[in-house]
């Protein structure tokens, strides 16, 4: 199992013998190229930067973060000042590190049983997931078990589509994908409109 996880996942042996078989997501992001001095993203594996910190036994900052956020930041605020004059001094966050109070359920929200039984209640009702191959934050295999494990009828499987990207999170960022995503959406709300 050791073998076949370093094969996978291109980490070391020992290290994955000595995590128990168990890599935190942000451990892998700072392994995966420690020797080369970088740190992969969380959003988007494919994005990489610098570490400060070699001996770090986690990642540092997110690159794909870096990347994109202030182009996400001043485009909202020059959208919401000049368009639709909006004014405040409140800054906008893109991410923020405030902790939300889900009650028992404080680590995550998870919604797979509430929309397993809004399909149910709700036969006509369909969803579009959108998947990136590179998003370490929701990963295409965490996604696609929670769907295969929704407990519904199998009927309504068919309400459910799920669409796979060649990027990570944010698939819009990388153009061929924004194109590809564009034209599922488009198909998944042109059948969604028809009558059936």
């Amino acid at each position: 199992m050791v073998k076949e996880l370093a094969r996978l996942t291109g980490l070391s042996e020992e290290l994955i013998e000595r995590a128990n078989l168990r890599v935190p997501m942000s451990r892998f992001a700072a392994e995966l190229l420690r020797a080369e001095n970088r740190v992969i993203g969380r959003f988007d594996a494919r994005y990489k930067g610098y570490v400060r910190d070699r001996l770090a036994g986690g990642m540092e900052y997110d690159p794909t973060t870096e990347a994109v956020a202030s182009v996400f930041a001043s485009t909202f605020n020059q959208y919401v000042r000049a368009e639709l004059n909006y004014k405040s001094d409140l800054p906008y966050e893109i991410l923020t590190s405030l902790q939300w109070d889900w009650g028992e359920q404080n680590r995550f929200l998870n919604v797979a049983e509430t929309l397993a039984d809004s399909l149910t209640r709700n036969p006509y009702l369909r969803v579009h997931v959108s998947i990136g191959d590179y998003d370490l934050a929701t990963p295409w295999s965490a996604v696609r078990y929670t769907f295969n494990h929704l407990q519904m009828d199998p009927d309504l499987e068919k309400n459910i589509i799920l669409d796979t990207y060649s990027a990570g999170h944010m698939m819009y960022l990388n153009l061929t994908d924004l194109k590809k995503q564009k034209a599922d959406l488009a198909r998944f709300i042109r059948d969604t409109a028809a009558p059936k």
